[in-house]
């Protein structure tokens, strides 16, 4: 485990960057290409982004990884390594890879609950961390379910975890601190958008910060990537269905065609094998 707090979650890949807003010395200094992992880069320096969706686990969902005492406080209590195990390549193949933690985690041992107020076992994160997840977003509709000790606990264990965080926070000190992560494979810098529009019905007693993304091109993997190296998720026209539907949001918003686009993973490494 790496608490480095230079450290993100897989060591020697990229780093929390420098937050300071005096940049008043900075000089830019010519960049030298990186292309980074994106072998479809638009520019000169890329940084090849993995953004997948909510975390949100049911007990259906966490009991079929539960192992021998659910109670255990060691980490053993549930082991989703399995369930996460699809997703390395997808993350292997990117440079920053960011999860969106829907949900609180329980303390070590639980108790645990569902919908609709969710307390969900912490060995998630341990599965986020161990499958190489670098940071992760949690400002949702349910980060106030268990209230400000909910975010606590979350807070802790993805930072025990090694996993950079934006979204909700302990602290107004830690609100006002933008996250930031560099680019693994040069100058680039990608900042974190968290936010949400409810906390399930509830009045939050602290708020959080938001602050905003850039990056040269971001490769966007929809719910459903299109070749479906692991199965379909729902069935082949419905998954073209919700394919399209997010593609239709993107694109309606402004995005450039040419820079997000749909992942074919099976396409990149048959041509990066060619090569």
């Amino acid at each position: 485990m790496h608490n480095d707090a230079n450290d993100v979650s897989r060591p020697g890949t990229s780093t929390v960057a420098d937050t300071s807003l005096d940049k008043s010395g900075s000089v830019p200094q010519p960049v030298a290409e990186h292309h980074g992992n994106s072998p479809d880069c638009p520019d000169t320096d890329c940084i090849a982004v993995l953004v997948n969706g909510d975390l949100l686990f049911h007990e259906s969902l966490w009991n079929g990884f539960r192992g021998a005492n659910t109670s255990a406080t060691d980490g053993t209590a549930f082991n989703f390594d399995p369930l996460f195990e699809p997703m390395k390549q997808y993350i292997q193949a990117s440079d920053i890879a960011v999860c969106n933690f829907e949900t609180p985690v329980a303390q070590r041992g639980g108790p645990y609950s569902a919908y609709p107020i969710f307390n969900i076992p912490p060995e998630v994160a341990d599965a986020a961390r161990n499958v190489g997840y670098n940071a992760c977003t949690h400002a949702t509709n349910h980060s106030w379910d268990q209230g400000s000790d909910g975010i606590a606990r979350l807070w802790d264990t993805l930072e025990a975890d090694g996993i950079a965080q934006t979204g909700s926070y302990k602290t107004e000190e830690d609100a006002l601190k933008p996250l930031v992560i560099d680019s693994p494979t040069g100058r680039g810098k990608l900042g974190l958008v968290a936010g949400t529009v409810s906390i399930n019905g509830m009045a939050a007693t602290m708020t959080g910060r938001s602050i905003v993304c850039a990056s040269k091109a971001i490769r966007i993997m929809t719910a459903i990537s299109s070749d479906h190296p692991i199965g379909t998720c729902w069935t082949e026209v419905k998954d073209a269905q919700v394919r399209q539907r997010i593609s239709d949001v993107i694109y309606a918003m402004g995005a450039d065609q040419n820079v997000a686009k749909e992942w074919n993973i099976t396409q990149e490494q048959a041509q990066q094998t060619a090569q």
